[in-house]
């Protein structure tokens, strides 16, 4: 509505100014020359980040309400039998007749939108799928570490880790059934060379972590804390 109005308040100015008129109009023009442009394509970081998304610990039905419309394979709901395939950005899961996401599976890897991202830059991403308030009121920070692979398998991927665990209120309200959710919230990040290839919220770590040096890896100093991209 802006522009008739000042067209209008143009041609109550009088007839000293209508030469002028034509210019006005003419700085006018380029507004309708760019309304056209195609839509914006939404791309794999907006679907990831899409107002009002689920977290982990969140609910399947909303998760559905935020996804649903999102071309076919990208997304693999809890509740649904989709295959997996090298389209999918994100996976979760969770308990049969239960409303709540049990895990949280980003896939990096699986989008050219990440392709040239570090670490630092994909971290804001993961923070959105964290439940603050849940862990607000039950967990605190445990620690967190990078696991590395020894120079004998110098090729295999990275691990970024990152623990919460229930405070002693968390671990007496579980106890008393006031809820459910488990001992730790663990966050591990995949990196390949310098790829960034997935993330997954889950409980619990791989069990080969537990003995890293069979496994020809150690672990490395990181310190993350993900409240700090909240």
């Amino acid at each position: 509505g802006g522009e008739s109005t000042s067209s209008s308040s143009a041609s109550n100015t009088g007839n000293a100014t209508t030469t002028e008129t034509p210019k006005k109009e003419e700085t006018l023009t380029p507004s309708p020359t760019e309304t056209p442009t195609p839509e914006v394509k939404e791309t794999d970081y907006d679907i990831l980040i899409r107002e009002g998304h689920p977290t982990y610990y969140g609910s399947i039905e909303q998760s559905h309400k935020t996804w649903d419309d999102v071309e076919k394979g990208k997304i693999c709901f809890a509740n649904s039998n989709e295959k997996f395939t090298d389209s999918t950005i994100l996976s979760m899961g969770g308990k049969r007749n239960s409303d709540v996401i049990g895990s949280v599976s980003i896939h990096f890897g699986n989008s050219s939108d990440f392709e040239d991202m570090t670490l630092e830059d994909v971290l804001p991403v993961i923070a959105t799928y964290m439940p603050y308030e849940i862990m607000d009121k039950y967990y605190e920070y445990a620690r967190s570490g990078l696991i590395v692979p020894d120079e004998s398998r110098k090729d295999d991927p990275s691990y970024y880790v990152v623990t919460y665990h229930l405070t002693e209120e968390g671990k007496s309200a579980y106890y008393s059934k006031e809820h459910e959710y488990q001992g730790t919230i663990d966050v591990i990040t995949k990196v390949d060379g310098d790829k960034i290839t997935s993330c997954e919220i889950v409980f619990g770590t791989p069990r080969w972590m537990s003995s890293l040096k069979t496994n020809s890896y150690h672990k490395e100093e990181w310190v993350c804390d993900l409240y700090d991209y909240r």
